[in-house]
Order: structure tokens, then sequence, then C-alpha cells
């Protein structure tokens, strides 16, 4: 295996992919320290190929994702690979950091973020109803689709959010029209 971790620092990018690849098939969990010093990598190709072998070895590999998505610059891969890869157990940790992440300047990041709330279950309705206040009308839009994915879960918080909303009469109209999507 440490002829294919060396292949992580070639200059050729289809060979350093296809070597971050094959080490998160196999879950070498060596090669971890390897992989994450290629997460904020400047090519979004070996970032995600980085961030999902990271997924598929779990373990420190998971958390080390975890630790790079509170402090690194290039976020979007490394959510999306944990999305892609996350058991139950992980779930409040997540949680964490989601909220953590809807402070995003970046609105691609929020929206994927929003996402995976819709993910998270009932312990997220809560921050998705808030992010409907987002700047961003595609994190709004994300937001009110994890909420109607959620269904009856949704329906409780909304229809309790709408009997305390006063001044904000978009953010009203919006909860509304999620409320009959749901009960369509």
């Amino acid at each position: 295996m440490p002829g294919l971790i060396s292949l992580l620092n070639t200059s050729d990018l289809d060979v350093k992919i296809k070597a971050a690849e094959a080490l998160g098939l196999i879950g070498y969990e060596r090669a971890v320290d390897n992989l994450v010093g290629l997460l904020d990598d400047p090519e979004q190709g070996v970032r995600e190929a980085t961030s999902k072998a990271l997924a598929k070895i779990g373990g420190k590999a998971i958390d080390e994702l975890f630790s790079f998505l509170k402090s690194g610059d290039y976020k979007l891969e490394a959510l999306k690979a944990l999305e892609a890869n996350l058991d139950g157990k992980h779930i409040e940790e997540l949680l964490e950091v989601l909220v953590g992440l809807l402070n995003e300047r970046d609105e691609y990041i929020r929206y994927e973020t929003v996402v995976n709330l819709g993910k998270v279950g009932e312990k997220g309705i809560k921050h998705l109803i808030e992010a409907l206040d987002d700047e961003s009308a595609l994190v709004r839009r994300g937001a009110a689709m994890a909420l109607i994915l959620n269904r009856e879960t949704s329906l409780r918080y909304l229809e309790r959010e709408l009997e305390v909303i006063s001044p904000n009469i978009e953010k009203a109209r919006l909860i509304q029209d999620i409320i009959k999507k749901i009960k369509q």
C-alpha cells in the first residue's frame, strides 16, 4: 500500500484521484493522514475523491472530516461525502456541524446544509424553519423542500411557527405554502 499512498503526491490529477478512490475502497486506515492533507487541494476532483475516501474508511477518518468541516476552506465536498456515507451514530455531531455551516457566506454550502438538515429528521426541523429567513432564495427553497420531505414531522412545527409569526408576512406565506404541499 505504500506505493498507492505515494501516488497521492503525483502531479497527475487522474492518478491522484484514482489513488484516493482506491484507498477509500479498500478502507486503508494508514492512509488517513495522507488523505487529510488533500482535503484543501486546489482541484475539486481531488477534494471530492479524498472526502469520499475518508468517509468510506470510517473511524478516525470520519473524525478528521468533521474536524475539517469546522475549520477548512473547501467544505462542500467534505459535507457531501459525509452525508452519503454517514451512519446513525454520528447524527449529533453532524447536526452540530450543520448548524454552524448555516452561517457560511457561500450560499451553496448553506444550500447543501439545509438539504442535509432535512435528512437528520426532527432534530433538523427547527433549523430548517430558521433557514426560511435566509437571504438566498436557493437556501430558502432548499429548506422548504426539506420541510416538505419531512411531511408530518414538519407539519407540527410549521403550524406552531405560524401561530407565533407576526411581522414577517413573507415567511408566513411561505410556511402556509409548505403546509399546503405537505397536506396534498
